[in-house]
């Protein structure tokens, strides 16, 4: 009985004189990103993390990837044929090989190597029924590409 008599006192004193709250309650931060951050525009489509933890954002002026400090910005620039095809970005998706796939806005698919900086695109057509419409969606499946669209 005495055993019990020194762990019941033990537990009372460890009660009284330790603080309840040792642990305290954070309040989560919230950092707001916008176009004076560097941020391509304010209008934000889609978000994606990559394979290399770049976080990627397509907006509706602009792709962004962000490194957790600064923002690189690509955009569509009618002279150069390995530019983005169209500044609006709706969808974001990688393939195993680490290269980006996005739907932008004019109905396009564009591909961008990461190794080479460089978009490729495909436009949709009106008259193929395999590749027309809006995409706005798009998700890597095993080798497979899943467009989404309005049509």
């Amino acid at each position: 009985m005495h055993s019990y008599l020194r762990i019941a006192a033990l537990c009372l004193l460890l009660a009284v004189f330790c603080p309840t709250g040792m642990a305290q309650q954070s309040s989560p931060s919230f950092i707001r990103f916008n176009t004076e951050n560097g941020l391509a525009d304010n209008w934000v489509h889609t978000a994606f993390q990559d394979s290399r933890g770049f976080l990627w954002f397509g907006c509706e002026e602009g792709l962004s990837r962000f490194d957790g400090q600064h923002f690189l910005n690509f955009y569509e620039e009618k002279n150069n044929s390995h530019s983005l095809s169209n500044s609006t970005v709706r969808g974001i998706c990688e393939d195993p090989d680490g290269s980006l796939w996005l739907a932008v806005l004019d109905g396009g698919l564009n591909h961008f190597n990461p190794t080479t900086g460089k978009f490729e695109a495909w436009k949709t057509d009106p008259n193929n029924p395999e590749f027309k419409g809006e995409l706005t969606s798009i998700v890597q499946v095993g080798d497979l590409l899943w467009l989404g669209s309005y049509n």
